[in-house]
Parts: structure tokens; sequence; C-alpha cells
């Protein structure tokens, strides 16, 4: 029972964070900084975890708080609706989860063979996992702010008809 609990700590924190997030992100309609600021928590969260040598508290701790990372998804895939048309966001949301489904199946290979490759160690793992967390909150600030959707009658003028 005890390490169920425990082992249920990060997902509570993911549930807790994914639900507040996306709520404020709602009340303040903003959506860049809500989705970038969790990949940054996660990120110094992964950082503290790569260093070796630590308790099972303060690791039981920082996993906790790397279990934030999930509180990006809420705002992160209102993101393309919002900035895109119907079709376009769409064909971005599918390309993003595709993405997403190859970095999934390699991702754990990777983190595997680094495993391996460093003596039985995690720390380098985490280290990359850690530069990926704070690689995508930077994309994501680099995302455009949205803008107001303009339809394309509003570009396209009618030819004169000629009599």
């Amino acid at each position: 029972m005890r390490v169920g609990m425990v082992g249920a700590l990060p997902f509570l924190a993911a549930f807790v964070t994914m639900q507040v997030n996306g709520w404020h992100s709602d009340k303040q309609a903003e959506r860049r900084w809500h989705a970038a600021m969790p990949l940054f928590v996660a990120g110094i969260a992964y950082f503290f975890l790569s260093i070796p040598g630590h308790s099972v508290v303060f690791t039981i701790g920082w996993f906790t708080v790397a279990g934030v990372l999930t509180a990006y998804l809420s705002t992160f895939w209102a993101i393309p609706t919002e900035i895109l048309s119907q079709a376009e966001a769409a064909t971005a949301v599918g390309l993003i989860n595709s993405v997403g489904s190859i970095a999934g199946f390699a991702g754990p290979y990777l983190f595997g063979y680094v495993y391996t490759r460093t003596g039985a160690s995690f720390s380098l793992g985490l280290r990359f996992v850690m530069a990926a967390a704070l690689i995508a909150g930077l994309m994501i600030l680099r995302i455009p702010k949205a803008a107001p959707r303009i339809s394309a009658s509003q570009f396209v003028r009618p030819a004169p008809v000629s009599s």
C-alpha cells in the first residue's frame, strides 16, 4: 500500500497541475507561457534528478515536481486551434501527434542505450530529458501570439464586372 501511494504522487501532482494550469490559462486568455513554464519547471526537476546520490525522499520529491511536466498539455493543444485556420490546425495537430509518437517510440530506446553505455547510470539520460523539456519550452515561446482571425474573403476582392 505504501509503495502504491508513493508511486501515485507524481500522477497526483500531474492531475492537479494540469487542471489548475488549464483553468488559469483560460482565465488569463494566454497559452504560450502556460505551456512553457511547466516544461521549464520539469527541466529543473530533471536536472536535480540527474545528480546521483540522493535520498529516497529527495528523489520522490523531484519525481513529483517532474510530474508537473504534463501541466503543459491542457494549454499546448489549444494553441494550434487559436492561431491557425480549421484546416491548418487539423494538419498541424496530425503532424505534432506523429512527431510525438516517433519520439515516444525512440526515446525509451535512446534512454536505455545511454544507460547501458554509461555503466548503468541514469544521469546522462535524465540530462537528455532535461534538455528536451527546456528546448520544448523555448520552442513554444517562439510561437507567435494569437492574431485575430481574418477570413480569406477579406483579402480577396471580387474583380470588377466589365460591361
